[in-house]
């Protein structure tokens, strides 16, 4: 599937598999609505979770302002976990404002994708990526606090810290 085609540039073994695993999940929709809403739900779920959770923890350091200017680190070297801001923000109130909006409305589709398609539903048409979803981040957890936790590294920092001039 690594293999690039030399003409065009383009991964088509990569292509090909993608558009199939595309075709083979859009078909669950033929055997079970029910199957296919619940694995729309946690793939809309998990990425609104990923996008909430990283503008939580913008929205956090920006309250505490933990986030340098770019003109305060001029002339000294800064350390890898000091942030500086980049070349655009929305600087004061108003940034903070929309931070707080998008985690607001992240939260908001998150609690949404779990609702059930109809009004009353039974078992079989409950929507259950909830529960899956729990599974998946109790047993992520608790891997990571029995074993990875005493094995793992780290990533290697391989750079030297930067300095604004």
């Amino acid at each position: 599937m690594a293999k690039v085609d030399p003409k065009t540039a383009i991964p088509n073994y990569a292509i090909y598999v993608l558009t199939g695993v595309a075709c083979a999940v859009g078909l669950i929709n033929i055997g079970s609505a029910t199957a296919f809403n619940i694995i729309l739900s946690i793939g809309i779920s998990s990425l609104y979770s990923s996008y909430t959770i990283t503008e939580m923890l913008l929205l956090w350091r920006r309250v505490r302002g933990d986030i340098r200017k770019p003109s305060e680190m001029a002339g000294r070297t800064w350390q890898a976990n000091e942030l500086v801001w980049g070349p655009f923000h929305i600087p004061g109130v108003v940034g903070i404002a929309l931070n707080t909006w998008a985690v607001c409305y992240g939260t908001i589709v998150i609690v949404f994708c779990f609702f059930p398609t109809t009004v009353s539903p039974d078992a079989a048409h409950m929507n259950w990526a909830c529960l899956i979803t729990a599974a998946v981040i109790f047993f992520a957890v608790a891997y990571y606090l029995l074993y990875a936790k005493k094995v793992y590294q780290g990533p290697v920092v391989e750079i030297v810290p930067y300095q604004i001039s």
